[in-house]
């Protein structure tokens, strides 16, 4: 295996590579959460595996350094390669940092809480699991096939208790709603139904009572720019969920909790936008924590936010970091990470290319290049770079250069310094005892090039001992 490490502000990305392919996964890449406070110990919140077969399995955690299948809140499966019935598979688990707690099953895992599944015919399974057992409590069904004549109906809503289905509400595809009631034992309020004078319809559903849904649907009057929006609601009233289905065939999922917004993801089945899924996570004040997108060219992208504590010490607010990824390898990388400073603006970025090297950039606040490099890890041959650092001063003229050849257990080193952008002296520095002095450093005066060999690495000027 390969192992890669990737430095980042805030967070540590470990990649690992199966070259000895002993396992059914080409790669998989570990993200970890470094805590402010450095006593504390950092924790594991996403690894992603880039399965032989062409598919990805991406699972976050809650929040422990060891990655346990009982503190996994969510696990994605998105498959590219038609190994599957389906495009994409979002399992979210109940855990403690959600509304839905019901703690872990005795297997070890935490309990399902919802399944999302968009299938490769078009159409989507959303099933929520919020009965007291576990078992299947809200189960939304859509055509979204291209044309969607995948079936005779356009949405389909059915809720069930732990003794099964209750009710099911259907809008069929020449728009007309039908809902029926599957059972009422209680004699309680299970269901009203309106429908107002704009020709949308409003559907609330009851449990003993309590208002547990809400379904609207704008029929053929299009007075609203969506078809429709499905709502569930908290025992206390508060709204616990939102699915909303566009004119244009976007759909949008909010989940909230005491009132605030949580969680949002944005699904474009219709590929009128670059991109197919947008999934945003908030803080308690609100504000964004994360957005993760991904791009119909296979890109992937996750943006964090500077925390709310972070703002009132002075940092953003605003975007934080940038992370790429290239699971389908449709580009000459396969990540790129990018940190901004507290003003948003870009200090540092890393390109990791596919064969294995990788480009850091930073930048003055103005945007002025501070630094570069290039370092290729897999350079075996003498005359080949292994790696080259250039600095440039507030102005972006060039202060020094490192080069590096050869391999790393056999290389030479080459250092220039730059007085106001023209070249002043060039070090050659012998780090393998292949020759009789350590160094030998040539300085261009005005008189011409003078040269001068050093025999210690004590003697060598600090300016040239500083950048080896």
């Amino acid at each position: 295996m390969t192992y890669v490490y990737n430095p980042f502000y805030g967070v540590r990305f470990d990649t690992v590579f199966d070259e000895s392919e002993s396992y059914p996964w080409e790669s998989v890449t570990r993200i970890f959460q470094i805590p402010e406070d450095p006593e504390s110990e950092e924790w594991l919140f996403q690894q992603q595996f880039f399965y032989d077969l062409g598919y990805t399995i991406t699972e976050k955690n809650r929040g422990y350094a060891v990655f346990s299948p009982e503190y996994m809140f969510e696990r994605e499966i998105t498959d590219a390669s038609d190994v599957f019935d389906f495009k994409n598979m979002t399992i979210n688990y109940a855990t403690d940092d959600f509304t839905l707690n019901f703690g872990a099953l005795a297997s070890g895992e935490a309990r399902v809480a919802k399944i999302d599944t968009i299938y490769d015919n078009g159409q989507r399974n959303l099933n929520y699991y919020q009965n007291t057992d576990a078992s299947l409590s809200l189960q939304i069904l859509l055509d979204q096939s291209d044309d969607g004549s995948l079936h005779t109906w356009q949405f389909i809503t059915q809720g069930y208790d732990e003794g099964g289905a209750i009710w099911r509400s259907v809008i069929n595809d020449d728009e007309r709603v039908f809902t029926k009631i599957l059972d009422d034992n209680s004699g309680a309020r299970i269901k009203t139904h309106d429908i107002a004078d704009d020709g949308v319809s409003d559907t609330f559903i009851f449990n003993d009572g309590i208002r547990e849904a809400r379904i609207q649907h704008d029929s053929a009057s299009n007075a609203k720019p969506w078809e429709t929006v499905a709502t569930t609601y908290e025992d206390n009233g508060d709204v616990e969920k939102r699915f909303v289905v566009y004119d244009d065939g976007k759909t949008k999922e909010k989940t909230f909790a005491d009132g605030l917004t949580i969680s949002q993801k944005w699904v474009d089945a219709s590929g009128n936008n670059e991109w197919t899924t947008i999934e945003s996570t908030y803080y308690r004040d609100g504000t964004e924590a994360t957005r993760t997108t991904a791009y119909t060219d296979g890109r992937l992208r996750e943006d964090t936010f500077f925390h709310p504590g972070e703002v009132e010490a002075g940092f953003g607010p605003g975007i934080r970091s940038t992370y790429f990824a290239d699971p389908l390898d449709n580009f000459d990388w396969e990540n790129i990470e990018i940190e901004y400073d507290s003003d948003g603006n870009m200090s540092w970025r890393w390109i990791f290319e596919d064969g294995g090297a990788y480009r850091e950039t930073g930048f003055y606040s103005d945007g002025t290049i501070s630094y570069s490099a290039r370092t290729d890890r897999s350079a075996t041959e003498s005359d080949e770079i292994l790696s080259s650092e250039i600095r440039y001063d507030t102005g972006g003229t060039i202060e020094n250069q490192v080069i590096m050849y050869g391999s790393w257990s056999n290389r030479q080193t080459v250092i220039s310094l730059y007085d106001e952008g023209e070249l002043e002296s060039r070090g050659f520095f012998d780090e393998n005892d292949s020759k009789p002095w350590f160094a030998r450093i040539i300085d261009y005066g005005a008189d011409g090039p003078e040269e001068t060999l050093y025999y210690a690495e004590s003697l060598v000027p600090t300016a040239y001992i500083d950048l080896l």
